[in-house]
C-alpha cells in the first residue's frame, strides 16, 4: 500500500526540478523517465499531478488489493483440484 502524503511530497519535489519521483514510487518507471527528462512536461504536468496524485495512489492501492484477492482465489482453486 502506498501513502498519499509520500506521493504528494514527491510530486512537490517536481516544482524544484526533480520531477517524476511520484511515478517511480507508484511503479511507473517509463513515466518517471519522461517526467524527469522534460521537467514534468515543462512544469504543466507536475501542476496537474498535484491535483491528481491522490486518485493515482488510490488506483494503485486498489489494483494491489485486487491482485492479492485474485491470487488468493487462484491458490484456493488450485488446492481444491
Amino acid at each position: 500500500m502506498k501513502n498519499k502524503t509520500t506521493a504528494m511530497l514527491l510530486t512537490l519535489l517536481g516544482l524544484l526540478g526533480i520531477a517524476g519521483l511520484q511515478y517511480l514510487y507508484l511503479g511507473k518507471p517509463l513515466k518517471f523517465v519522461l517526467w524527469l527528462l522534460t521537467l514534468g512536461i515543462f512544469g504543466i504536468g507536475t501542476l496537474i499531478d498535484i491535483f491528481t496524485i491522490s486518485a493515482s495512489v488510490d488506483a494503485y492501492n486498489t489494483q494491489v488489493q485486487l491482485n492479492a484477492i485474485v491470487n488468493k482465489n487462484l491458490k484456493q482453486n488450485k488446492n481444491e483440484c
